[in-house]
């Protein structure tokens, strides 16, 4: 296991480090292409090497993380607190619970399976026609409530989980390696059942909140939420990691271990865009740099309290030590390093930290090779040459991968 693991880390930084030499080339190649000026991505570099080379490091970092937080609210915001107002959502709303799963709970009916689904529809169709002749009585106004809720609660919740809890079960058993294109289809249907929830939330608890404490904390819930299909996609995807790496570690995971991979990671999301929030919107001179920090060592917790909660009474219980052990990519009880299923699946809350801070290095590495290049070139040449300056920060990049893995 040891040495796959090694093997594993070097072949990881050895794809980057060619993937980095790719894009090197073809930035290079498009720098001195006959349409280079007109390229959409050579003035969107020359801005970007316009802000790199005019701002100092710790404004770079400032700047850089601004626009990862905006970016992160923002596909929040498109993406599912405003997904009413597109069409996405509409149609598939309107494709899984009015078609595509009616469909199915027909014909698992006529094949003779469960008639649950089935029933369930059938209860739906004659409440609402009831509904349809009461709803105009004020008389029956707590009739009409109880009826409108209880259609609500099970278009928006009670099926979409059901349906979800039945597919999931599938994927779940069927983990390597299957799994991972099958979550993919029933990703859409968690979807379905957090937008569902965030409905509840918003309609029955955050309409009675105000001020700011209410904006913070519905944005956290609400990324919670938004980030629950791509931790359960991502569960599966650390799963494949890991088995592939050790095949002693394949397993298939317990509710109870899908359940906390999905809640802690997407945690993770909503606590650093919580702490990342309150860093950007203060000006005292470390805020940032403790925030960075802050939502690390957040995120290495939740990691923690993942994997030691998704086996916490069961038969493979982990201490708190060993759950700490296999944090830091150890066998519990030994020195002996292990990358299985569980040291992947547990770093999944740190992903958005992770990706934060290794933006940050990122733009700073391209400081670092812009201020050599400018005193010797003059202080405009990135503005000039953008794309051949990013082909150099590329070949940069490949030396420190190729260094990286050979000391390994």
């Amino acid at each position: 296991m040891e040495s796959g693991s090694f093997e594993f880390v070097q072949s990881a930084l050895t794809v980057l480090a060619v993937v980095a030499s790719i894009a090197a080339l073809l930035f290079v190649a498009f720098e001195f292409g006959e349409a280079r000026g007109r390229r959409p991505l050579h003035h969107w570099l020359r801005g970007g090497w316009r802000i790199v080379t005019g701002s100092g490091w710790r404004g770079l970092a400032g700047i850089f993380s601004c626009a990862y937080v905006d970016a992160l609210n923002g596909i929040i915001r498109d993406y599912f607190e405003d997904a009413d107002k597109g069409t996405v959502l509409n149609m598939l709303f309107v494709g899984l619970v009015f078609v595509l799963i009616p469909a199915a709970a027909l014909l698992n009916l006529a094949i003779g399976g469960s008639p649950f689904l089935a029933k369930y529809y059938l209860s739906l169709l004659v409440v609402l026609v009831v509904f349809n002749f009461t709803g105009e009585s004020r008389r029956m106004a707590v009739v009409n409530g109880v009826a409108a809720l209880y259609l609500g609660a099970s278009v928006f919740l009670v099926i979409p989980l059901y349906v979800f809890r039945s597919f999931a079960t599938v994927a779940r058993i069927d983990v390597f390696p299957h799994a991972v294109p099958e979550s993919i289809l029933v990703a859409p249907l968690c979807y379905l059942v957090a937008y569902g929830a965030k409905l509840a939330l918003d309609g029955f608890v955050f309409g009675r909140l105000d001020g700011a404490p209410r904006r913070a904390g519905v944005a956290a819930v609400h990324g919670f939420l938004a980030a629950l299909p791509a931790a359960f996609v991502l569960t599966f995807v650390a799963l494949l990691v890991g088995a592939t790496i050790d095949a002693s570690s394949s397993l298939s995971p317990t509710w109870q271990y899908l359940v906390s991979s999905m809640a802690f990671t997407s945690a993770g999301l909503a606590v650093t865009l919580l702490i990342m929030g309150w860093a950007l919107g203060t000006t005292r001179p470390l805020a940032l740099a403790a925030g960075c920090v802050a939502s690390v060592a957040a995120g290495g917790v939740l990691s923690w309290a993942l994997l030691f909660g998704a086996r916490l009474s069961s038969a493979r219980a982990l201490t708190a030590e060993e759950a700490f052990a296999v944090l830091l990519g150890r066998a519990p009880g030994t020195d002996r390093l292990q990358l299985g299923a569980d040291f992947w699946v547990m770093h999944l809350p740190m992903v958005p930290a992770g990706l934060l801070v290794a933006g940050i290095a990122l733009v700073w590495l391209a400081k670092a090779v812009a201020l050599p290049v400018g005193l010797v070139l003059g202080p405009r040449y990135a503005e000039r040459r953008p794309l051949l300056l990013a082909g150099v920060v590329c070949a940069v990049l490949v030396v420190l991968l190729w260094l990286f893995a050979a000391r390994l």
